[in-house]
């Protein structure tokens, strides 16, 4: 999986030819610590690739798949508590290693009450899991997203999937207060598979926007999109988007010219509607959409206690990479236009060592 990152971060980067912020969730979970060692694993473990995401302005997010070890394999959690047992757990070993991220996505788009609780009790500041419209039990998966709204909100202390209600007049009810984290919904397009049932009066399902999907399919999608969306929260999954593994059924094609394509339609969608984008990390979404400065903050990293603190005071990139908005002046915006022009650096495409042996 990591060796497929560079490429894709170049063609993201070169198909919109302006500066552009990703939010990399990183798998940092049991599966991972048994695989590397450590739950930080893949963080550790590339930390020089991670450092060069940094530099371009990247988040580096928490992205646990909460899973059971038993004899016979790995098994998805359901119950709502053991959810938020298995979080606190991992969170617990990451941040032991000098990891403290600030944004979070939940592997499969699982989620609850105690596990957003627990979420808001870290000081993660975003979560963008919830899936509006959706819901799976089915034995294998649970989960329940259909009172969600499509648009970002505080999470009601009593239910994950839906902000707080009110008496009107901004009255609150009693045991509806708001949790400090941010929930950022997916966003949702009607995309038909070709195995979606004939029969759907809706037309097909509502899915999240995978830069992966067949692109004749996507740019039907992206035809419905309303005017007055605010934002469009995009996903890519590498092996995917790198054609190194293309699940059956048509939906997805995959493939870094997949990827080309799909990103044309998406910047040629927001020129059809007259909006001129801004593309933010999710840690830099939640300030813009909270009315905050936008300001780079990605948390704490491994190894970042080590750097002095004249150091950070000069800037160090890797702590304020930040958007690049209109007017930007000076070297830091040089930088930054040099190193989209170059592309991620050849070293950081031969990260073939095991995580458990590498230092850093």
């Amino acid at each position: 999986v990591m060796e497929t990152l560079p490429g894709i971060r170049d063609i993201i980067s070169e198909t919109v030819r302006d500066y552009i912020a990703v939010t990399w969730f990183v798998r940092s979970d049991s599966q991972v610590a048994e695989n590397t060692g450590s739950a930080a694993g893949l963080v550790r473990g590339w930390s020089d690739f991670w450092e060069e995401m940094r530099n371009y302005g990247d988040e580096i997010a928490w992205h646990p798949h909460l899973y059971r070890r038993r004899a016979s394999g790995w098994t998805p959690i359901q119950d709502p508590k053991k959810l938020a047992a298995e979080a606190e757990r991992v969170w617990n070993e990451i941040t032991s290693e000098g990891w403290r991220p600030v944004t979070s996505r939940i592997g499969e788009s699982v989620g609850s009450t105690e596990l957003m609780i627990f979420l808001d009790s870290t000081g993660i500041k975003a979560d963008s899991t919830a899936l509006p419209g959706r819901k799976r039990d089915d034995g294998v998966r649970r989960f329940d997203w259909t009172s969600t709204p499509t648009e970002p909100y505080h999470p009601a202390r009593c239910d994950y999937s839906r902000p707080p209600r009110t008496l009107g007049s901004g009255d609150r009810i009693e045991g509806e207060e708001a949790l400090g984290i941010l929930e950022i919904p997916f966003t949702m397009a009607r995309i038909r598979a070709p195995y979606d049932p004939t029969n759907d009066s809706g037309g097909s399902i509502k899915r999240y926007i995978d830069l992966s999907y067949d692109p004749a399919r996507l740019a039907d999608a992206m035809k419905t999109i309303p005017q007055r969306l605010s934002y469009l929260t995009l996903v890519v999954h590498p092996l995917q988007a790198s054609g190194r593994e293309i699940p059956d059924g048509g939906l997805v094609a995959g493939g870094h010219e997949v990827l080309r394509k799909n990103m044309r339609t998406i910047m040629g969608t927001i020129e059809r509607m007259g909006r001129s984008p801004i593309f933010l990390t999710m840690a830099g979404f939640r300030k813009m959409w909270l009315g905050e400065k936008v300001e780079y903050e990605e948390g704490e990293f491994p190894e970042e206690k080590q750097k002095s603190s004249e150091k950070r005071e000069k800037g160090d990139e890797r702590k304020k990479g930040g958007i690049k908005r209109a007017g930007m002046e000076g070297d830091k915006a040089q930088r930054r236009m040099e190193s989209r022009k170059t592309g991620v650096r050849a070293d950081s495409r031969r990260r073939r060592q095991d995580p458990r042996r590498r230092r850093g």
